[in-house]
């Protein structure tokens, strides 16, 4: 089945409905948030309502989007999947992604799930996966703008490019593709201003996340085997700073420049034995997902993540055991 197929298929089925559960994955990041907040728009403008939820709250970063205010965070009321016409899920690689979200999801009548994760576990009775667009963002708006027909107002635009410029990096990775660079044109047009929504996203920052940043390269240190820069922050880093692990969201980029690396890894101990890992690497010779589904993570070939079960010194090590057998082999 085509792409457009896939789409039309989903649109066939959010149009039969009138009542939605709608979510993304745990700790999400702008392409998750800004096509959450898309589909809330587009759908409420075609009379329709829905119920969204994250696992985990949206950064401060993600705050100017609209709608934004208005996604639940936590599980949802425990009767709610069984209640709406269908639940979906969007930018999930699997189920599980989901987090505590998940059991509502499989509750409702029907799940939908719309993702660009090429590496992910198909789920749902209608699905459209497609690893080569430049995020679910564009998929996102393909769905709502042209098979839908949603009117491309200026807050959908924004929620859209958003989701563009977050997962291409700003549009200076290779899924910058002419698609991303037309659909771009297309939302400037419609009055979201790349301008505000970077200046928001990423050039925007409370003093203690500042500091947090600071924190983290200072500690950074290469790994001259495998290639990857890495730094670590404590949950002593968290307390002190009054910060949230949430607030390490990007701190990766800036360990990726450092020369003589081919990728970079942020740690964040969020609990005893238990450290987030973010991933980014230079370049598609370099797949970081390789990497993270080591642990039972997942992502694109040049930004994944996954979780740790371990304290901080031991989860160092397998990571950089990991990081050597995986970065330095080279892609498969």
């Amino acid at each position: 089945m085509s792409r457009r197929e896939c789409l039309e298929a989903v649109a066939a089925a959010l149009s039969s409905g009138q009542t939605f559960l709608a979510t993304t994955h745990v700790r999400p990041d702008g392409d998750a948030l800004g096509s959450l907040t898309a589909l809330m728009l587009g759908l409420e403008t075609l009379g329709k309502t829905v119920h969204a939820y994250t696992e985990d709250a949206p950064a401060a970063m993600y705050h100017f989007l609209p709608a934004i205010g208005r996604i639940g965070v936590g599980p949802p009321p425990p009767d709610l999947g069984s209640a709406v016409d269908a639940a979906i899920a969007l930018d999930c690689a699997s189920l599980d992604r989901a987090g505590a979200l998940r059991k509502h999801l499989v509750a409702a009548p029907r799940l939908i799930s719309v993702d660009h994760h090429s590496d992910g576990v198909p789920f749902g009775d209608v699905r459209c996966t497609d690893g080569d667009a430049s995020s679910t963002a564009e998929l996102m708006m393909e769905l709502l703008v042209d098979i839908m027909g949603v009117g491309l107002t200026m807050e959908l635009a924004t929620c859209l490019l958003a989701g563009h410029i977050f997962d291409t990096g700003r549009f200076s990775q290779s899924n910058a593709t002419p698609t991303a660079f037309c659909n771009a044109a297309r939302l400037v047009e419609a009055g979201a201003d790349p301008e505000a929504i970077v200046r928001d996203m990423h050039d925007t920052m409370p003093l203690h996340r500042l500091r947090l940043k600071g924190r983290a390269l200072e500690r950074a240190e290469i790994d001259e085997t495998s290639g990857l820069t890495w730094s670590l922050l404590s949950r002593d880093d968290f307390a002190s700073l009054s910060a949230r692990p949430e607030d390490a969201e990007g701190i990766v980029v800036d360990l990726r420049v450092v020369a003589g690396s081919s990728a970079a890894a942020l740690i964040s101990e969020v609990k005893p034995r238990e450290c987030r890992v973010s991933m980014r690497s230079r370049g598609d010779d370099v797949d970081v997902a390789r990497l993270a589904m080591h642990f039972g993570g997942g992502g694109h070939t040049r930004a994944a993540g996954c979780t740790i079960e371990a304290p901080p010194d031991e989860a160092i090590r397998l990571l950089l055991q990991a990081a050597r057998e995986h970065l330095a082999a080279g892609p498969e």
